[in-house]
């Protein structure tokens, strides 16, 4: 068997050996890009999922889902900021913002039953990186 010989090796190729070694070993521990770095802290290793902010589930004050029918609408505001209209999901369940942290207003009405709203408390994770994901059930009461 043969030992490795670095004697040959040109400075300028031991350079590149060497920058591209480190690279290697820094990318890792460099977290999500600058972006990422300076929300979290610096050096945290974010994932790029989005996570819901809030889910919403509507029902009737027997705990019944609120149906389609009745075309529920339901809306958020970020800390007293303009409504925004919340993904459905099937009629009855709402996702109301992707990794937006603060204080949301939850409002929902629905043909038939009268408006009800509830504010939630958004955080974020430890490390900065996502929100830590709420749910509401929101009773409506009839009109």
């Amino acid at each position: 068997m043969r030992a490795l010989s670095f004697s040959r090796v040109s400075p300028v190729s031991a350079l590149a050996l060497a920058l591209t070694l480190a690279l290697t070993l820094a990318l890792p521990l460099a977290g999500c890009g600058d972006k990422d770095a300076e929300d979290s802290g610096g050096g945290v290793a974010c994932t790029e999922e989005a996570r819901s902010s809030v889910t919403v589930s509507l029902v009737d004050a027997a705990g019944a889902a609120i149906p389609a029918e009745a075309e529920p609408v339901v809306e958020y505001a970020v800390d007293g900021g303009a409504a925004v209209p919340c993904d459905s999901m099937d009629g009855a369940s709402f996702v109301c913002g992707y990794e937006v942290a603060g204080e949301l207003t939850i409002s929902a009405s629905a043909s038939g039953f009268a408006p009800a709203s509830e504010v939630v408390e958004v955080p974020m994770t430890d490390d900065g990186c996502h929100v830590v994901s709420q749910s509401l059930t929101l009773a409506l009461s009839p009109a």
